[in-house]
C-alpha cells in the first residue's frame, strides 16, 4: 500500500534511481498492487536543475489556459510523453508525487492529466508554488496533499507576483529550526 510515508520514501529513492530521464527531468515509476506511482526527482545541485528553479518568470500555457512558473512548466511538458500513455491506460489509480522541484512538476503534470485520468491523486513534499490562482481550478476534484516540513523555506517561493499553492499546505512538526534543513526529503520521511 502506498501510504504518504511510503511515497516520501519513493521520492527519496528517486534521487538514486530512475525509470525515465529527459532534459533534467527524472522520474521513478513504481507499479503496485493498488496504484501506479510516478515520483519526480527534486533539485540536485547542478546547473540545469538550479536554472530550472530560477526560471520563475510567469509563462503562459495555452493548453492549460494560465500562468505558470516557466521552469516547472517546461519540465512537466517534457515528461508528458512518458507519463500520459501509461497513466491514461492504467486500470489502477495513478499517484503523482515528488519532492521540491519534483513536487512542482508533479502538480503541473496532474493539471494536464486531470480530465484524462479517472483516478488521479497528487502528494508532494516541500513543493514550491507553481502558478497563479488558475492552477487551483485545474485540479478541482483531484485529491491533492502538499506537505510542508517545519519551516521549510522552499514552500514559500516564488514570493513575487501572485504565486499560489493549489491547496493549503499540510504542515508536519519538526523540532529542527533550520529553514533549509527542514527541506531535505529525509526529514519528510522521518516526520511522517
Amino acid at each position: 500500500m502506498f501510504t504518504d510515508k511510503r511515497l516520501a520514501e519513493i521520492c527519496q529513492e528517486a534521487y538514486q534511481c530512475k525509470s525515465w530521464s529527459k532534459g533534467g527531468v527524472e522520474i521513478l515509476f513504481k507499479h503496485g498492487a493498488d496504484a501506479n506511482v510516478f515520483a519526480f526527482r527534486g533539485t540536485e545541485l547542478n546547473g540545469p536543475d538550479i536554472l530550472k528553479d530560477l526560471r520563475a518568470c510567469p509563462w503562459w500555457s495555452s493548453e492549460l489556459g494560465g500562468w505558470f512558473h516557466k521552469g516547472f512548466l517546461k519540465g512537466a511538458e517534457l515528461s508528458l510523453g512518458f507519463i500520459e500513455p501509461l497513466a491514461t491506460l492504467s486500470k489502477k489509480p495513478v499517484i503523482l508525487t515528488g519532492h521540491s522541484l519534483g513536487g512542482a512538476e508533479a502538480q503541473i503534470v496532474a493539471m494536464f492529466l486531470a480530465k484524462k485520468v479517472g483516478d488521479l491523486k497528487v502528494i508532494t513534499f516541500g513543493s514550491p508554488r507553481v502558478g497563479f490562482n488558475r492552477a487551483r481550478k485545474l485540479l478541482e476534484g483531484v485529491p491533492v496533499t502538499l506537505y510542508r516540513n517545519g519551516i521549510d523555506i522552499v514552500t514559500e517561493v516564488p514570493t513575487i507576483l501572485p504565486w499560489d499553492h493549489v491547496t493549503p499546505l499540510k504542515c508536519l512538526y519538526s523540532p529542527q529550526k533550520d529553514r533549509f534543513g527542514n527541506h531535505r526529503i529525509g526529514e519528510y520521511v522521518q516526520n511522517l
